[in-house]
């Protein structure tokens, strides 16, 4: 059934059932400072050859409501020998639903760049969820949709879970 919808008509249909979640509570604070830790890995059958990635991600609250962020990421590969890093700004508005949950969508711009590959410019919408675990730490799930400034044929979608921790 997805096959009759196109990527663009499904991401406008997810970020405008977003919006119809009422802001329930205020769980961010303008002048919170968050850091984000996601790591992923892969490997062959045998476990001979694999490719490991780790990002941190900072955050600043400007309101309740808008984060700015920056975030680095790092990945190895073993076969074939490899490396690559991405850099991004990004900006969130975050939709508290309840003391439990957010959710937020934004954008983001950046450039990868590495040992196989030129430095390749890159933008595109992110949107995800918060579970807050206590008062000062979350699990979430992001998902981004980036296009290439240089190549109009690629994109790619891009899955991160990871923990957060508020540093105030």
């Amino acid at each position: 059934m997805l096959r009759f919808f196109s990527r663009t008509s499904i991401v406008v249909l997810a970020l405008s059932a977003l919006a119809l979640f009422p802001a329930v509570s205020r769980a961010n604070v303008q002048g919170d400072w968050v850091l984000q830790l996601m790591g992923s890995g892969s490997n062959d059958k045998g476990f001979e050859h694999g490719a490991y990635q780790v990002d941190v991600f900072v955050g600043y609250f400007v309101t309740n409501n808008l984060q700015v962020n920056l975030s680095q990421g790092v990945a190895i590969a073993s076969r074939p020998s490899s490396s690559a890093g991405v850099t991004q700004l990004s900006a969130f508005w975050n939709f508290p639903l309840n003391n439990q949950w957010d959710v937020y969508v934004g954008a983001n711009v950046g450039l990868s760049y590495g040992t196989r590959m030129t430095g390749n410019g890159e933008f595109g919408p992110e949107a995800g969820v918060k579970f807050n675990i206590n008062s000062t730490t979350y699990a979430f799930l992001d998902v981004q949709w980036d296009f290439s400034f240089q190549n109009s044929d690629f994109s790619e979608f891009l899955y991160s879970l990871g923990l957060g921790v508020k540093l105030n």
